[in-house]
């Protein structure tokens, strides 16, 4: 994300969300994770499939209806 960004963002702002994360550990993993993240930090997602799609989605307007995001 540095290299493309021209180090505008810094790779400590990089949270990763893989597969396994979000369809083995679920939606309460994500919503700590998404919580506990800096503001202004940049999340990339492979789910693989819609389902693991739509958890992450479900959870990022949780945690924007609470103010978090």
């Amino acid at each position: 994300m540095e290299e493309k960004t021209s180090e505008r963002i810094s790779h400590r702002l990089v949270f990763s969300f893989g597969l396994e994360e979000i369809s083995m550990k679920g939606s309460v993993y994500v919503e700590k994770k998404l919580i506990e993240m800096e503001p202004g930090a940049v999340v990339v997602v492979t789910t693989g499939a819609q389902n693991n799609l739509d958890i992450f989605a479900l959870e990022v307007l949780k945690a924007e209806h609470k103010g978090v995001i």
